[in-house]
């Protein structure tokens, strides 16, 4: 560690002796299973071959249930690192007090109960978890208990290839080991962390084959049903508009009117719809993704009394995609920042001529991908929620004194790395007292369903939600998922991805098939 509190290095990667669990003791059909899973990529639990120079690992002198002997102690001590960080095949046991200046720090793959399973998340393929979770852990006084420091929350693909559930929570491991190092180096002390936990003793134990066969024949079975009942149908993205009931309570699909389809134009499909009042006249702005192109514009069209809709109008259009247009009023002027992750802008519109005509206000943040902005006045200062695209995916939070003005970092971010109430899904809203923010649980996919998050603290230093409902798939037949909320005083708007039949070719494009 330099002077200036950068961590150049982690001091010493240790490894503990374990039982041998090996592809010897698994049964074949689970390392036929395993070796077709990975394919051509490697095993990212394998010990590594080659570490960093400034890397120094260790292997126990005794056994795991003995923990660190006399002569174990005095070579680390000897060592005097920063950071002990452990990775043991079963729990380490026994005490750690004073071995590393800044804590002993473990990794923990998947939920404390599942340890004792071999490998990380086969227990979650086998049972058909919807997430796959990593946690960095700082034990204080007793390797066998750890407080969680950072937590992360990946979706699980639900595929006969369970190992590709392992990459995204590696990926999120790495990430929660910079950061946390990088903190700790600033401080200078042991991160805090939260809840404490006992983590699962016993020698992991590998799959029978009688589990494996179970498992193959439980995907290869689900497979069978979902081809079947897609054959000749595609997904499609559809939204629904029915009256606001006027209620405080949380939106529910099963309660008040049915939601109606709005029809998608042939080769168009809405979704991300936000509804806005002006003048008792109600406004719907969509995402439309036109086939041809490959990307999408934004669109505005009025709701009419009478139930029907006025004739869509472009209202925005770039050479990339766009999506999610967050319209809002401030102080008399309708504003809108719209999803541009492709152009690598977070851009505020102000409308010149609401709502058809829009111009550039400022840039927000440049050369970065996030999307689904939404902001939100409150008690007197901005709020920028959005979320970052790539893997691991989370959620983050910046204020500001104005609405174009610069952006500041909160000291909570990020506020979500749970992939089942992370990215925006529509405007944050009252019911009753509750101040709710919307977000997409992307666990079983993207657009699964919608989490109802109440914000419990919102200010310049400190942010707290709890999830308190859901929106479900169940608001028109044959949904496959739920992905935006939106309302006005008359009208609440919602879209989700739905099977369709797969439409036939226009007679043009037919012909010159032919």
């Amino acid at each position: 560690m330099t002077a200036h509190g950068v961590v150049e290095s982690i001091d010493v990667f240790f490894f503990a002796q374990s039982s041998d669990t090996s592809a010897a003791s698994s049964s074949w059909l689970f390392r036929k299973l395993e070796r077709w899973s990975r394919g051509r990529e490697q095993d990212g639990f394998a010990p590594a071959d080659s570490l960093p120079e400034s890397a120094r690992r260790h292997q126990l002198s005794g056994s795991i249930s003995s923990g660190l002997t006399p002569g174990d102690r005095e070579l680390i001590s000897s060592w005097k690192p920063d950071v002990l960080l452990i990775e043991t095949a079963s729990s380490l046991k026994g005490d750690c007090t004073g071995v590393a200046r800044l804590g002993v720090w473990s990794f923990l793959f998947g939920e404390p109960e599942f340890r004792a399973t071999c490998p990380p998340y086969w227990r979650e393929a086998l049972e058909a978890s919807s997430v796959s979770s990593v946690s960095l852990l700082v034990h204080d006084r007793f390797f066998e208990k750890g407080r969680i420091v950072e937590s992360f929350a990946t979706p699980n693909l639900a595929s006969l290839r369970f190992t590709c559930d392992q990459a995204a929570p590696l990926s999120a491991a790495g990430l929660a080991l910079v950061r946390t190092l990088t903190k700790a180096a600033e401080r200078q002390q042991s991160p805090k962390g939260g809840v404490e936990i006992v983590i699962g003793s016993g020698e992991p134990r590998l799959p029978s084959g009688m589990e494996t066969a179970g498992f193959i024949a439980g995907k290869l079975q689900r497979s069978a049903v979902l081809r079947a009942r897609a054959r000749g149908k595609e997904l499609r993205w559809v939204v629904g508009i029915r009256r606001n009931s006027g209620d405080s309570k949380l939106p529910d699909p099963g309660e008040g009117e049915p939601f109606a389809e709005i029809p998608n134009p042939r080769g168009h499909f809405y979704a991300d719809p936000f509804i806005v009042e002006s003048n008792s006249r109600h406004w719907l702005f969509l995402e439309d993704w036109i086939d041809c192109n490959g990307r999408a514009c934004l669109v505005c069209m009025e709701v009419l009394p009478g139930g029907g809709f006025g004739e869509p109008a472009v209202i925005l259009d770039k050479p990339y995609h766009l999506s999610y247009p967050h319209v809002f009023c401030h102080e008399g002027e309708f504003f809108m920042i719209p999803e541009s992750a492709d152009g690598g802008i977070v851009e505020l519109y102000r409308a010149t001529r609401f709502p058809f005509e829009w111009k550039p206000e400022a840039a927000l943040m440049e050369d970065t991908r996030l999307v689904d902005t939404t902001p939100f006045h409150y008690e007197g200062s901005w709020y920028f929620f959005t979320s970052t695209v790539e893997q691991p995916e989370e959620a983050y939070l910046f204020t500001s004194n104005k609405i174009d003005g610069k952006w500041h970092y909160h000291p909570s971010n990020p506020i979500s790395t749970d992939t089942r109430r992370l990215r925006g899904a529509g405007a944050i809203f009252r019911a009753g007292n509750a101040l709710i923010r919307p977000a997409q649980d992307c666990s079983r996919g993207y657009g699964y369903q919608v989490a109802f998050n109440e914000i419990l603290r919102l200010s310049p230093r400190e942010y707290s939600e709890r999830q308190v409902g859901r929106l479900g798939a169940t608001w028109t037949p044959r949904l496959t998922g739920a992905h935006t909320f939106n309302a006005d005083s008359e009208y609440q708007v919602v879209d989700g991805q739905k099977l369709c039949r797969r439409a036939a070719p226009d007679r043009a494009d037919a012909s010159m098939d032919k």
